[in-house]
């Protein structure tokens, strides 16, 4: 009686959110593609012998946070949400499913690309990007599992509501921090977006140790990768935007450090993830590689 109870009070709070969200209907907002992310969430959900509303919710929310809030009463429902579903109902790895299913309901494919590169701004991310890879591999060394796991939810989160807060208040330090980070002609935090993403990709659907050998990946390796290729411009004969020595760089780097955590596996996994990023291709270097390494490591997990 009391988890039928819970089942309906929680589809209750997600008809009455998505109620209020769709009769706001806030710009940015697009009932029907959002519609496709809560049809997957329910498959998913159900797949896993979850809790269906809590999915359901979980994404809806996040969505929103995506968006970012413009009034108490959803700060409040958030916050109350929160704390009822997922402080007593979900796992991280459930939590982590929730969240990269809202914020892929909130990303456009359609955004617009960037109109080219400035040296300094490239040292400027790269730089900013390695140093989030060296403390979230350091999260993964000194905490358990869970708590590494929850860290990465949580500086993604954090991420959005400081990308939010630049966002309306472009004159300040935090804005133009951040703008400095930006390529010419990018829709501003693009780029960031894909990488967050990316990096709940593997933290969803993997263990916490085959988890890191993608983040180093999308993180470190892709980084060193572009800071080396725009000093030694030896182009690869497949892809003439790349280099022969910045996808050396990405192998070197993400299988050294992925190595003290899944062992001599590091080697192919580095590779194939050193392949992907090399490959001419239209989609976010920080998406596709997430993916495909992540279905990977746990097609090879769940075979052997």
């Amino acid at each position: 009686m009391m988890t039928l109870l819970m089942n309906l009070s929680l589809y209750a709070l997600f008809i009455i959110f998505l109620t209020y969200r769709v009769k706001k209907a806030r710009k940015g907002y697009d009932i029907a593609y959002t519609a496709v992310f809560l049809t997957f969430a329910t498959v998913l959900a159900a797949y896993e012998g979850a809790s269906i509303p809590v999915m359901l919710l979980g994404v809806a929310l996040f969505e929103d946070f995506a968006l970012s809030f413009s009034s108490a009463f959803e700060y409040l429902f958030f916050l109350f949400s929160m704390i009822y579903i997922y402080a007593f109902v979900a796992t991280v790895a459930f939590v982590a499913q929730a969240v990269l299913l809202g914020l892929l309901a909130h990303v456009r494919p359609s955004a617009k690309p960037s109109s080219g590169k400035s040296l300094k701004t490239e040292l400027r991310r790269d730089i900013v990007q390695v140093c989030a890879g060296v403390v979230i591999v350091l999260a993964f060394w000194f905490l358990s599992g869970t708590l590494a796991k929850s860290f990465v939810i949580l500086l993604v989160l954090i991420g959005y509501l400081v990308g939010s807060y630049a966002v309306s208040s472009k004159k300040g330090k935090v804005s133009r921090f951040f703008l400095s980070l930006e390529r010419k002609g990018a829709e501003f935090g693009q780029g960031a977006k894909w990488l967050a993403i990316g990096a709940l990709v593997p933290i969803a659907f993997l263990s916490a140790n085959n988890a890191v050998p993608v983040l180093v990946a999308i993180f470190i390796g892709d980084a060193l990768a572009t800071i080396v290729g725009l000093r030694y411009r030896i182009r690869l004969g497949y892809n003439r935007k790349k280099s022969a020595a910045g996808t050396l760089v990405y192998f070197i780097s993400s299988a050294a450090i992925s190595f003290f955590f899944v062992g001599i596996a590091a080697i192919p996994i580095a590779a194939i993830a050193a392949i992907i990023e090399s490959l001419p291709k239209h989609i976010d270097d920080n998406i596709d590689t997430s993916v495909v390494v992540t279905l990977i490591i746990g097609l090879a997990s769940w075979i052997g």
